[in-house]
């Protein structure tokens, strides 16, 4: 094979650079003969003088031209693998992109992944991945690439406080994402704790997050208009019961170890227990929604046996987010005057990250309210956890060679040796004791709920609703602390605490006394 002369010049310089390392002199000219050898006149450092060097390039030659031959291939590959798949996703080759269905392509190749989908819960996070990927009609599942944009469930504590800030409403708001965006979402009243024996029943087809009507009776129904309670023109429920295959309904379970405490307060990235689907009969299904409020809510009493060892279907494993990922929300109600509505009609949100299933993307786990439902996750990880998270230290199965679901009972009706339970909890509930004692300080009252001031400021969607009235939104909350304070419980005292450096290192304490505890009672 012929090498022309620039080649050789290159190489000539790569043996200056690997043979001379070590000198460190100039290199001041390059040349080859017709002999093939390499002539180097460098500049010596110390003498200033010019050195003269030559070296025979037959080496390299063969390794260079095995490199150009290989990284000529690759090039070729790498040109035809993106014609192919170019073609596969346009139709033809370099064909306008007039048609609807490649518009929609376009679009959401550049779209971002909603926030409460996105992993590290930022704003507008985007992935070069995923737009390649949807504009090529790459499958990087199964060449083993994991996906940016994520796909599972997420279970977020929400604390939603008023103008007044006289009471705190806690909800557990469940949501199933598919490639970072919001398939749809269930929402579930909490009293003081989170209620670990009531399922979550959610209706698929109604994509859009409805809550509960709240405010006087008169603008109820204004506001169920304007809030979507009603889909494709008929009730949610009335849709519900037309569409039962979509309605279904889901148990989270703990394991035996976190079920015995009576705080659900955990460290990030630990194995909490699982999610499962009850496999609930058409005759119960409409039982349910029947007892169920127009928009799917209730508060009242719930049937929690519809969900058993007999039906419950594995799903995924659930593992504790991280509290530091919360954000602050701020709502107006619009359903009042504008005049009012800046003083009075407007709510805060503080969203706290809680659970979350691992990311196992959508080719082994799809959920969708189109009919369709893929288990195939089930039997992925029947034998381990998924991939990094059976390499965790917070989440190592009993038995390596068993099930992960093996480990929980979905009612969570375990036998706790009466010794054991006294020194668990008596060991967690003194370290959390002297966390909330932190929060009840004058620190505590200074600096707590969440900071919620000094979010609110940084937030652009509150400033464009309040503009320079957000001032007095700020004030409102400021001189409200202590009331605000008052609402709260031991556990949400300490999840409104843990940004602090000082509640984080007690935390961290917390931490390894709970690992060596648990140690110790297997």
């Amino acid at each position: 094979m012929n090498i022309n002369d620039s080649q050789w010049s290159r190489n000539c310089r790569i043996i200056h650079l690997r043979i001379l390392d070590k000198m460190r002199p100039k290199l001041l000219d390059y040349r080859f003969r017709g002999n093939k050898n390499c002539h180097l006149r460098l500049k010596d450092d110390k003498s200033g003088e010019d050195i003269f060097i030559e070296r025979p390039l037959s080496i390299s030659r063969t390794n260079l031209s095995k490199k150009n031959i290989l990284y000529k291939l690759v090039q070729i590959l790498i040109f035809l693998n993106l014609l192919c798949t170019f073609k596969r996703a346009f139709g033809i080759f370099a064909a306008p992109l007039n048609g609807e269905a490649n518009k929609a392509k376009m679009g959401s190749a550049f779209e971002p992944q909603d926030k409460i989908c996105s992993m590290s819960n930022i704003e507008n996070e985007r992935s070069y991945q995923h737009m390649l990927k949807t504009l090529l009609g790459l499958d990087l599942d199964h060449w083993g690439f994991k996906s940016k944009f994520y796909t599972g469930f997420k279970v977020h504590r929400v604390y939603s406080f008023s103008n007044r800030f006289d009471q705190v409403k806690r909800i557990l708001k469940m949501y199933y994402c598919k490639e970072g965006k919001v398939q749809w979402g269930a929402s579930v009243p909490q009293t003081n704790e989170v209620n670990w024996d009531r399922p979550i029943c959610v209706y698929g087809g109604a994509k859009p997050m409805v809550e509960k009507p709240a405010g006087p009776k008169v603008f109820r129904f204004l506001k169920k208009k304007q809030n979507g309670s009603s889909y494709n023109g008929t009730s949610i429920k009335y849709q519900a019961l037309r569409d039962l295959d979509n309605f279904n309904c889901f148990k989270l379970a703990r394991r035996e170890s976190y079920a015995q405490s009576s705080f659900s307060i955990y460290f990030p990235n630990s194995w909490i227990g699982g999610i499962y689907l009850c496999d609930v009969s058409a005759e119960n299904k409409r039982g349910i929604i029947k007892s169920l409020d127009d928009d799917l809510s209730s508060d009242g009493i719930f049937d929690n046996s519809i969900c058993n060892r007999e039906n419950s279907i594995p799903l995924q494993p659930l593992i504790s987010d991280s509290y530091h990922k919360h954000w602050t929300e701020l709502t107006e109600k619009s359903w009042l005057p504008a005049t009012l509505r800046k003083k009075f009609g407007w709510k805060i949100d503080k969203v706290v990250p809680f659970l979350y299933t691992p990311n196992v993307g959508k080719r082994l786990f799809n959920f969708t309210g189109d009919g369709h439902k893929n288990f195939n996750v089930s039997s992925a990880i029947e034998t381990k956890m998924p991939w990094p998270y059976q390499f965790s230290q917070f989440i190592q199965p009993k038995n390596g060679k068993h099930p992960w679901y093996s480990e929980i009972e979905v009612q969570e009706k375990y036998t706790f040796p009466k010794s054991d339970v006294k020194k668990s909890q008596s060991l967690i509930e003194k370290a959390l004791r002297k966390v909330s004692g932190l929060s009840n300080s004058g620190w505590g009252r200074s600096n707590i709920p969440w900071n919620l001031d000094r979010e609110l400021a940084h937030n652009r969607k509150v400033l464009k609703i309040f503009g320079w009235d957000i001032n007095k939104v700020i004030s409102s909350i400021r001189m409200n602390r202590k009331l605000l304070f008052r609402g709260m419980d031991f556990e949400d005292e300490i999840i409104s605490a843990s940004d602090s450096p000082i509640v984080s290192e007690r935390l961290r304490e917390l931490e390894s006394m709970s690992q060596s505890n648990e140690s110790s009672l297997e």
